[in-house]
């Protein structure tokens, strides 16, 4: 039971956890900030926020359980993360074929006017407009690694300060073996 409770936890704090990032993506497909400073600072709040949200998730964790290990915290964070990253990378996948299409034309019409300035060969030109067409799922399968592989990274690094280990438990139980024997 308490397992099942664990990953539904994970579940709807993955959900929480991705709102940030499925917030900002959205922000920022709709009004196409073309400043790159303003740019950097949205992706700067992202990420503090999502860590930020992600350290809170595994403290709360860490805090309800009592005794948790450095293991335990990872474990968690990283369960917390994997669901966001599946969300995450839905919600890109569907911004770019359902919610702003459009998105996609001017990424052609872009690509298009590159390999022209390039002078590239037909076969080269063939094989990058095959791949076009496809970009909306292979973001959505880099997508879904990227986010999972920065969670684990993330939760990694947070974990250590989550854990709530007694560094004398084991000296206790040794303790009264010593005195049972």
């Amino acid at each position: 039971m308490e397992n099942t409770n664990k990953w539904s936890s994970a579940a709807y704090n993955g959900l929480l956890l991705s709102l940030i990032t499925v917030i900002i993506t959205l922000l920022t497909s709709a009004f196409d900030f073309q400043n790159i400073i303003m740019a950097m600072l949205i992706w700067i709040i992202k990420l503090a926020g999502s860590i930020w949200v992600l350290y809170y998730f595994m403290k709360q964790y860490s805090n309800n359980i009592g005794q948790v290990s450095y293991k335990e915290s990872f474990k968690y964070g990283t369960m917390i993360c994997f669901f966001s990253s599946i969300i995450c990378a839905g919600v890109s996948y569907l911004s770019m074929t359902l919610i702003f299409p459009e998105s996609m034309d001017k990424v052609m019409e872009t690509v298009s006017k590159t390999m022209a300035q390039q002078n590239m060969s037909s076969e080269q030109e063939d094989a990058v407009m095959g791949i076009l067409p496809r970009v909306p799922e292979i973001s959505l399968v880099f997508g879904f690694i990227y986010y999972t592989i920065f969670g684990v990274i993330a939760s990694a690094i947070i974990a250590n300060y989550t854990k709530k280990d007694n560094p004398f438990a084991g000296e206790n139980q040794e303790e009264q073996k010593n005195i049972q024997a």
